[in-house]
């Protein structure tokens, strides 16, 4: 109805291919994004959106298969390049692009991702470090003296299969004579596998926080392991 009453509110186009996405109109949803795109050629979010759209869960034959990730592989690195040529004061907004969509569905093709995912996260490492500056991390010690430091940062820490498949089991079998566990919950919501999950780390931290606020947390834990158990 937004779009009927004003077609170039880009609000609400965004709105409705969300929602195609979420139903899982694909074709729908990339046809959108193309039209958008050619309005709006400049824009990087659209661009950002268009690329991780060309990954449905659910494909016809092999064949299929094969072509959607060639025309990801292909959308990935014009991406890249785009962002790499973006002038600085264009970058402060990237941190907001950064997870409005993501490669989700790219895992349901049951191929070999570690090269795809690598340029993946170099491209959000690289960008992130571009705006944020953060300062490398400290190069700890050997842990001959002292426990492991290990970290787990979740949105999930909470009734839902990410924790209960496999931050749950990680956390409990690690011996706590040898390992210090940290877990770090990004969300708000709680429940009773809250309640045991600071019942079964070592120290727990909650959101909701800034992602500046989380990095600065993360530096000061010293951490010798970080895990981020939703990227698989």
């Amino acid at each position: 109805t937004a779009l009927e009453i004003a077609p170039t509110c880009r609000e609400a186009a965004s709105g409705v291919i969300n929602l195609e996405i979420e139903m899982g109109n694909f074709l729908s949803a990339r046809a959108r994004l193309s039209s958008e795109l050619e309005r709006y050629p400049n824009d990087i979010s659209i661009q950002y959106a268009h690329c991780f759209a060309q990954l449905p869960p659910c494909y016809n034959n092999e064949k299929e298969i094969t072509e959607v990730r060639r025309g990801y592989e292909s959308d990935l690195e014009k991406l890249i390049e785009k962002i790499k040529l973006l002038p600085d004061n264009e970058f402060e907004g990237m941190i907001d692009v950064i997870g409005s969509s993501q490669p989700f569905y790219l895992p349901y093709q049951a191929k070999n991702d570690r090269e795809l995912q690598a340029r993946y996260g170099a491209m959000i490492s690289t960008t992130l470090n571009r705006v944020l500056k953060v300062a490398p991390l400290t190069q700890l010690g050997p842990a001959t003296e002292r426990k492991i430091r290990v970290g787990f940062v979740s949105g999930f820490f909470r009734n839902h299969s990410n924790y209960k498949i496999p931050l749950r089991g990680w956390i409990k079998q690690l011996d706590k004579n040898r390992f210090e566990v940290f877990g770090y919950h990004t969300q708000q919501r709680i429940d009773t596998s809250t309640h045991e999950a600071k019942e079964i780390c070592s120290h727990f931290r909650q959101g909701p926080k800034s992602l500046i606020e989380w990095i600065k947390i993360l530096l000061q834990d010293q951490l010798d392991i970080l895990i981020y158990p939703e990227l698989g």
